[in-house]
């Protein structure tokens, strides 16, 4: 099906599932290279926080995973999800629907060559979240100083990988 997408230049989702797609087709590599980025940034930091990072191959079955993180002797399947700003002011994460696999990390863009970063519990996904073929959308509200709101409950926001990262995930 995904081939046959490619080939008349469709929309995946909207062949399989006839779910409207967010981006047009033109739109979307731009999008996908944000993300790339997003989790290009987050390897970089858990490696200058002394972890260890790898990418997963193009053809490997867990293809929802971004980023595989060794810190703290433990590793970590990450699934990156960058925010989109939607008319209502609110943010938007498209997260994997493989979402209890892996750990998700919600990426907000908050000013050129700075982001905040936050673990977004697989619990909140699965109540708040809203399937859309291969990804579930889940929306999140910024409350500036109060921080990132999904559903009233407020994320950890990542500051550092050594501490806050791994206490988050200790559980």
């Amino acid at each position: 099906m995904k081939a046959l997408a490619e080939l008349l230049s469709v929309d995946y989702g909207w062949l399989a599932f006839g779910i409207r797609p967010e981006l047009d087709m033109e739109k979307r590599p731009a999008r996908v290279l944000a993300e790339s980025a997003a989790a290009n940034l987050i390897a970089g930091f858990i490696q200058l926080a002394g972890g260890h990072c790898a990418f997963p191959e193009a053809d490997e079955p867990s293809s929802f995973v971004d980023v595989y993180a060794i810190l703290g002797n433990r590793q970590r399947a990450l699934a990156i999800a960058l925010a989109k700003l939607q008319e209502n002011g609110k943010l938007r994460f498209s997260v994997t629907n493989e979402y209890a696999k892996c750990t998700v990390i919600g990426v907000v863009q908050t000013g050129i060559g700075s982001i905040d970063m936050y673990v977004i519990p697989p619990q909140l996904i699965e109540r708040h979240g809203v399937l859309r073929g291969p990804s579930t959308d889940i929306e999140a509200e910024d409350k500036k100083a109060k921080g990132i709101l999904i559903g009233g409950v407020t994320l950890s926001k990542i500051v550092d990988f050594k501490s806050d990262f791994a206490r988050s995930l200790a559980n």
